[in-house]
């Protein structure tokens, strides 16, 4: 009898493959989407672009000027009249200014009648040749010719007005109401008080360096001044000192100057000048504060309108690449002996070590592998602790001393992540100098300008994917 064939026969293979190619289709879709959320809720590491620059160890700092002040009072009460411009230089004798007790002469000149000709046609003519010999030069981009024009004029001006006021003066009337005050030597002439005219730098205090509570009192032409007070000051020495307070770190930085040399000088502009001055100076501590005292033998005519002078101070520059401090981290690499090393040729990448190799038959040879080396000195190669495996023994070849890799002394160097790649790809760098929030490190090693790298290496862990 013939069997009948079973018609309800289920094919498990063909179920088996569909479930499975099914699962592995989750399994990379819930990649997929996990992948996604990941990229699209992580937060993105900042990076920064390296670029060259550098960073001065200028020490900037507001300097008091002491100089060689003689103070002339007044022997009478009245109306000031002054003869000559602050700043210029008066001769021995020569007539400053004068005062005017009654105020007959002010009087005089205030009530001459309009139209009344007070110049001469010569004058006049002197003047106008002024204004033209500026028109003749003038330039939108030399503002300084302004300013000479401004002053020729002025002094030119000063100088016709004082002919006459001389003058006016020597009538037997006005004679009698006016003191005349002259220079009893020749020096700058300069027309405010400030209290610091009889200071000293050894007798200068903390106070004294207080700008907010400096006061100035000008002088002027037609101002009434009182009996027995300062009309004018004269500085005959052209030797001034410019005394700036420091921070006791300054002082440190200075103090290297003064130790290496005989003759310690600086290099500093004044007002932010263009142009560099040098001199001598002196470091004083007082009372906790620390000071720097630079000599000075010129250009006090140029500042004697000013008591406070801002002072930068021209010590190191360094240049380099720029990089944030956030950006530099600390890698722990050992310190390989030189004696220890086989040259590779002139790059110091390709030298190499020899570490003992045992073989199946349980002899031991001499397996020569290839080094990551940061940096090396006289004594050490700085190596990185991955080139060795667990349980390597260094071998010297001319002695067949040997040293086990895990003994080796270990050190740390400073670095960053550079990330051209996408990894996080650690890089010795050279720190030269530290700022604020920038450092300025080597251009000679193997970061260059323009290369992106991790802006905080917080958290970073080398050959990190970054994106």
């Amino acid at each position: 009898m013939k069997r009948r064939k079973d018609n309800n026969v289920i094919q498990i293979t063909y179920i088996i493959k569909n479930n499975a190619a099914i699962i592995i289709f989750g399994i990379i879709l819930i990649y997929i989407i996990a992948s996604i959320i990941i990229a699209v809720t992580k937060k993105p590491i900042p990076t920064f672009k390296v670029t060259e620059s550098n960073i001065n160890n200028d020490i900037n700092c507001t300097g008091l000027a002491i100089r060689n002040e003689k103070i002339f009072n007044s022997t009478k009460s009245g109306y000031i009249c002054y003869y000559v411009r602050e700043g210029e230089r008066v001769s021995n004798g020569e007539i400053v200014c004068t005062i005017d007790e009654n105020g007959d002469l002010m009087e005089k000149l205030s009530s001459a009648e309009a139209g009344t000709t007070v110049f001469k046609d010569e004058d006049y003519k002197e003047i106008r040749n002024y204004i033209s010999t500026y028109k003749a030069s003038y330039s939108n981009v030399n503002f300084v010719a302004v300013y000479n024009f401004k002053n020729d004029v002025a002094s030119k001006v000063l100088e016709l007005s004082n002919e006459i006021l001389m003058k006016s003066s020597t009538s037997s009337k006005l004679r009698d109401s006016l003191q005349s005050i002259k220079s009893n030597e020749s020096g700058i002439i300069a027309f405010y008080i400030d209290g610091y005219e009889t200071k000293t730098v050894s007798t200068l205090k903390d106070t004294d360096f207080n700008t907010d509570i400096y006061e100035k009192n000008i002088i002027n032409s037609g101002d009434i001044v009182n009996n027995n007070t300062t009309v004018f000051k004269l500085c005959a020495d052209e030797s001034w000192d410019i005394v700036c307070k420091i921070s006791k770190e300054q002082a440190a930085s200075l103090q290297e100057i003064v130790d290496s040399s005989k003759n310690p000088r600086v290099t500093f502009k004044l007002n932010n000048s263009e142009y560099n001055i040098t001199a001598n100076f002196d470091l004083i501590e007082k009372e906790g504060n620390n000071y720097i005292d630079i000599h000075m033998t010129r250009y006090m005519v140029d500042y004697i309108y000013q008591r406070f002078i801002s002072v930068d101070i021209v010590l190191n520059q360094y240049e380099g690449l720029k990089i944030p401090n956030t950006a530099i981290t600390k890698k722990a690499v050992y310190k390989l002996p030189v004696e220890y090393i086989t040259a590779g040729g002139n790059d110091s990448t390709s030298d190499n070590v020899y570490v003992q190799s045992r073989a199946e038959d349980g002899s031991v040879t001499a397996k020569q592998i290839d080094l990551i080396i940061y940096k090396k000195d006289e004594e050490f190669y700085y190596v990185d602790p991955d080139s060795f495996s667990e349980g390597d023994v260094i071998v010297q070849m001319d002695t067949n001393d040997t040293i086990a890799a895990a003994l080796l002394s270990s050190d740390y160097i400073d670095g960053v992540y550079q990330v051209n790649k996408g990894m996080a790809d650690f890089m010795m760098v050279d720190v030269i100098k530290v700022g604020d929030e920038f450092s300025i490190v080597d251009k000679k090693g193997k970061l260059k300008k323009y290369d992106n790298i991790i802006m905080n290496s917080e958290g970073i862990i080398e050959n990190q994917i970054i994106y």
